[in-house]
């Protein structure tokens, strides 16, 4: 109102009757629309029918919307975890990322790579947490592309390339991705109390995962044991050289793993010196059986002559959730394969196969699907506070419960006419389309409250005169419309060049906008014709009018 007046006063009107001056008005359109005004006032329900054909439209097609809460990154980037065989040593994980390193750098739309032996990569986004600290059978990268589309284009390929060029290996390919970190995008629990039950059923469901399309890898965490190899000391050959077998442990660790020798400061830190052998003694079998050790009598004897080398399992980590034993089956994805499709074959797969678990044993859903759940439960509570406080609000506003609860309809077919906008352009719905969702329910909040208000405020229409009521309509019409028109044409970049991330918030809003002007301009004159009807012989008036001037024109709309 300041800037308009301002204007006014600087560049007063001069009267003209052009559209840009006094807006468009056609007089053909005008009538036939205060016509259907009048129609679904005279038969409201009609207007009902309209208005919540597409929000009904858009719950029944809600099944058919493909799940991904959290989504991807428009980024120039992704991730390469690599792990071999837990014995690998560091040489082995280099010679293995040479290969991986070649594979990667032979495709035009990768620039540079950056990796990681023995640990994870740096940390460049934001939910990206080091794995696998001081494992020499591990190694991480980062990779840069030439561009985001090329990401997105060329992963599922050289996920292909990797694993063909390391069969040895698990080598995943992970695009960046939004919401909080899981370890693997699909995860089924099965918790009970024995290991070796846990361990077969996991291996069941194991081999059930792997024969779905799109899982590249699968892991069960009670797995079998890592080979391990152990020194067993012979006593009376350890007594005869004056070692006791608690002695000879220390000194093969000492000479393994390092003797503390002393300090050194290097600024604040003080750091140890330790004194070993050279890795080329430790990482060769037969150079440790010859390894000499110290005598009481200061003599050098062979370790293979105080006992023995044996190779045996080691035990497998005991993994507890929620205080009960658990082994975790995990799956891994091609590249921007929807972690909820995959989720729903493999349930699919598993009754299929008749799996069922023994009396005291249960099966949770982990992973991608888990944290997706946490994460609209966080959300849906916190929007039922705001639905609670915004409810107060309308009640005070419109000072009735009748009018506040038709408010909460339209709330509620706007989420239908939300459904509807992310199914007809092909989205998943997601987090972001569930944020469009709810925001698209304001929008209509807002413009059918504007067309109640009105309605109100005018006495003859409370009073149940229908001509009344057509007129608030028609009135508000240009401001519904003109508002509809600018919500759809500020989301249209986002929509068109939106990447993967913005597009379903995009269509969610742009998407029901305009069938949320339906609801303002048709379902609230329609229900607040029957909350205010007219006298019967009012009626019969208003009737006789309409039928007299059918053609009158009418400003607006």
């Amino acid at each position: 109102p300041a800037i308009a007046g301002f204007l006014e006063r600087r560049w007063p009107s001069r009267g003209g009757q052009h559209w840009w001056q006094t807006g468009y008005s056609n007089r053909r359109l005008s009538t036939a629309y205060r016509r259907s005004i009048m129609l679904v006032i005279n038969r409201p329900w009609i207007g009902v029918a309209i208005a919540v054909t597409l929000p009904v439209i858009g719950f029944g097609l809600a099944p058919t919307l493909t799940q991904q809460f959290f989504p991807p990154v428009d980024r120039n980037q992704f991730q390469v975890q690599l792990s071999l065989p837990a014995h690998s040593s560091i040489y082995d994980t280099k010679a293995a990322v040479l290969r991986a390193d070649a594979v990667l750098r032979d495709n035009e739309d990768v620039i540079d790579t950056f990796w990681s032996l023995g640990e994870g990569a740096p940390r460049v986004f934001y939910n990206v947490v080091s794995l696998n600290e001081r494992v020499a059978s591990f190694a991480s990268a980062w990779v840069n592309t030439r561009s985001a589309e090329a990401t997105q284009r060329i992963l599922p390929e050289l996920q292909r390339k990797l694993s063909q060029a390391l069969p040895e290996a698990e080598i995943l390919a992970i695009p960046f991705e939004q919401g909080p970190p899981s370890d693997a995008p699909i995860e089924m629990r099965v918790v009970g109390p024995d290991l070796e039950v846990l361990r077969n059923q996991a291996q069941q469901l194991r081999r059930i995962l792997a024969e779905v399309p799109d899982v590249t890898y699968t892991r069960a965490t009670l797995s079998s044991a890592e080979p391990k190899l152990t020194f067993v000391p012979s006593e009376n050959a350890a007594a005869r050289a004056g070692l006791a077998t608690g002695d000879l442990s220390r000194r093969l660790g000492e000479a393994l793993s390092g003797e503390l020798a002393g300090t050194v400061q290097e600024g604040n830190a003080e750091l140890n010196i330790r004194v070993r052998l050279d890795g080329q003694y430790r990482d060769n079998v037969a150079d440790l059986a010859t390894l000499p050790m110290l005598s009481s009598g200061g003599r050098g004897v062979p370790l293979d002559e105080l006992g023995h080398w044996e190779i045996v399992p080691t035990t497998a980590a005991i993994d507890r959730y929620q205080g009960s034993r658990v082994t975790t089956v995990q799956g891994y994805l091609v590249p921007f394969t929807l972690p909820g499709s995959v989720l729903a074959e493999f349930r699919q797969r598993i009754d299929e196969a008749g799996f069922a678990l023994p009396a005291g044993y249960t099966l949770q859903i982990g992973g991608e699907a888990e944290q997706s759940a946490e994460s609209m439960g966080n959300l849906m509570s916190m929007f039922a506070f705001f639905a609670l406080a915004m409810a107060v609000v309308v009640i005070l506003s419109l000072n009735s419960f009748k009018q506040a609860g038709l408010i909460g309809c339209v709330a509620l077919l706007s989420f239908g006419l939300a459904l509807f906008g992310v199914r007809l352009f092909g989205y998943p719905f997601g987090y972001m389309a569930l944020i469009g969702a709810l925001g698209m329910m304001g929008l209509a909040i807002n413009g059918a409250i504007i067309v109640l208000s009105a309605l109100k405020a005018n006495g003859a229409a409370c009073q149940g005169d229908k001509q009344a009521t057509a007129d608030v309509v028609v009135d508000a019409t240009r401001h519904i419309v003109s508002t509809t028109a600018t919500t759809i044409g500020g989301f249209i970049p986002l929509i068109v060049d939106g990447g993967t991330f913005w597009p379903p918030l995009a269509t969610a809003i742009a998407g029901g906008v305009s069938g949320s002007a339906l609801i303002a301009l048709y379902l609230i004159p329609a229900v607040f014709s029957r909350m205010h009807p007219a006298s019967a012989a009012r009626a019969v008036v208003q009737q006789d009018l309409y039928l007299v001037q059918p053609n009158a024109a009418v400003s607006g709309g």
